[in-house]
């Protein structure tokens, strides 16, 4: 039960920290239209944003219980706080859960000041940066990466996590824009159509950027053992996340090629509102096919590597 706990704490908390960092990311490229920043679908996502910020909060909360109940074999100190503070003075992950504590709090005092403030392009640049550190930092308690501490060792997993945000994260702010245009007869409006162009226009060198990395992390984790792909528990798990990763490669592809060039199509009203219905009914779908994709990402994570696993 407190494995499951746990699961749901880290999947949600990652969600949340993935979507933070994808949307500012995402604001702070096209906010190079001041426009932007008036756009329906900006003021309904920021009105997100605490709200994700808390849940980073508590999910490193149950986290920390979590790890102390499992860690100490003692089922009740999960509700201890105390033995929380023997996990966060004594070991390295206690520590390492103490600086995303702060680096969360952090990005939560910085998406209130956004929320009070005149909206700035430099603010989602600063919420981005600040976004990423519980990434980055949760990206090196994982098993995978528990083998090397190295800069270079840890390059692969570090760029896997925050790309795979970039991506992730600034599906929302897609969807918040597709599912915005009330009129299907009229086109949709200049900056509506630049920010799609420029979020389609990511996705490619960002979606490669994932897949390269994910396949050194991958390759690290079974090294010469192939046999564990079908032979172990991390193995299926892997096999299921690139299932679900080349079904949502084929989704993204068919928007970009197909369905977002006829939405942005000012001459067809009939071709527009066909391209529309085919982008929102597949991209929500491609958003949920994420959201189970990061968390089996979630389970692979804090599984034991192929390699290391006992088979047989």
């Amino acid at each position: 039960m407190i494995e499951i706990v746990a699961t749901f704490a880290r999947w949600s908390q990652l969600i949340a920290n993935l979507i933070l960092f994808g949307s500012c990311i995402f604001i702070a490229i096209v906010g190079q239209q001041k426009a932007v920043f008036e756009s329906s679908w900006v003021i309904r996502l920021e009105r997100v944003f605490p709200w994700l910020g808390g849940v980073i909060l508590m999910g490193l909360l149950v986290i920390l219980a979590t790890t102390t109940g499992e860690a100490t074999g003692i089922a009740a100190n999960t509700w201890r706080p105390d033995a929380w503070l023997e996990i966060v003075q004594q070991t390295r992950a206690g520590q390492m859960w103490a600086a995303r504590a702060v680096s969360a709090l952090a990005l939560l005092a910085i998406i209130l000041y956004i929320r009070q403030a005149k909206r700035m392009r430099w603010h989602y640049i600063l919420c981005a940066i600040v976004a990423s550190l519980p990434l980055v930092m949760g990206s090196l308690v994982s098993h995978s990466a528990a083998d090397e501490m190295s800069v270079v060792s840890m390059l692969p997993y570090t760029l896997h996590i925050l790309f795979a945000g970039i991506w992730f994260g600034a599906l929302p702010a897609f969807l918040l824009i597709i599912f915005g245009k009330k009129d299907s007869d009229k086109p949709m409006n200049v900056v509506s159509i630049d920010s799609l162009k420029k979020f389609s226009s990511l996705a490619l060198p960002v979606m490669s950027i994932i897949i390269v990395t994910g396949l050194i992390v991958a390759d690290r984790m079974i090294e010469e053992d192939y046999h564990a792909l079908v032979a172990s528990s991390y193995g299926w798990l892997l096999n299921i996340k690139l299932t679900l990763l080349a079904i949502i490669l084929i989704i993204a592809y068919q928007a970009r090629s197909r369905w977002l060039p006829l939405l942005t199509q000012a001459n067809n009203g009939e071709e527009a509102q066909s391209g529309g219905q085919q982008m929102r009914r597949w991209v929500s779908v491609e958003f949920i096919l994420a959201l189970i994709l990061v968390l089996f990402a979630t389970i692979v994570a804090n599984t034991i590597p192929a390699k290391h696993a006992k088979i047989g």
